[in-house]
């Protein structure tokens, strides 16, 4: 962790903005196995374990891919700018071509990494809801976290699509970026009305056993 943050301080190209949303990506799927962690195995949530076992498990899986997104959004960046930085002439054919694949494949990195924000958000919704009522806030920071992910993958592939020709790429990309922030942010925003209610009705051991002393 402190290597990448070293490195993505130095001014460089790469890592950047991409590489950053995809370690916040990271982070809410961390979090998301967290909050099954704390749910699998108690009996409070016997009817919920194989639910949860299965998000756990999906969880893990994101935080993987997320995580390999970090190099994957540096590498294929990086490609785009040594295809620059040695192309011969504005009317290479081949390096123009060159130069439209990297752009693409630098857009669709950021895209990729929405989407698994998105799933890591559906789980972390789930989570708020059946989960251990004690972990409730930390699947709400997930969600909060995710949804900035999504928002700085989006700016990023917007600016790495800038340049790619292929309209209908283009078109198919923004359109289906746009229905992952529009789904998020509404999602995210009943997560946090969900955490905030479902936390209300917590009741600690000990105020459970003055109002049980009370009654007597």
């Amino acid at each position: 962790m402190n290597q990448f943050l070293d490195e993505l301080a130095q001014g460089t190209p790469t890592p950047g903005g991409g590489g950053a949303a995809a370690l916040a990506g990271a982070l809410a799927a961390a979090l998301a196995q967290m909050v099954a962690n704390l749910t699998i195995g108690r009996r409070k949530y016997q009817a919920a374990q194989e639910e949860v076992q299965q998000i756990q498990q999906r969880a893990e899986e994101l935080r993987t891919e997320l995580t390999q997104a970090i190099e994957d959004d540096a590498f294929v960046y990086q490609r785009v700018i040594t295809i620059l930085q040695h192309r011969t002439s504005n009317n290479d054919q081949t390096a123009i071509q060159a130069i439209e694949d990297a752009l693409t494949s630098a857009a669709q990195v950021p895209l990729n990494v929405a989407r698994r924000c998105q799933d890591t958000v559906n789980l972390l919704d789930r989570l708020a809801k059946i989960g251990n009522e004690h972990a409730i806030a930390d699947a709400a920071a997930g969600a909060f976290i995710a949804r900035a992910a999504i928002q700085a993958s989006v700016l990023n592939m917007k600016a790495n699509l800038k340049e790619v020709k292929n309209e209908k790429i283009k078109k198919s990309w923004l359109n289906q970026a746009g229905r992952i922030e529009k789904a998020v942010n509404t999602l995210v925003d009943q997560i946090a009305t969900d955490a905030e209610t479902r936390m209300t009705t917590i009741q600690e051991p000990g105020r459970r056993r003055l109002r049980r002393t009370a009654g007597n």
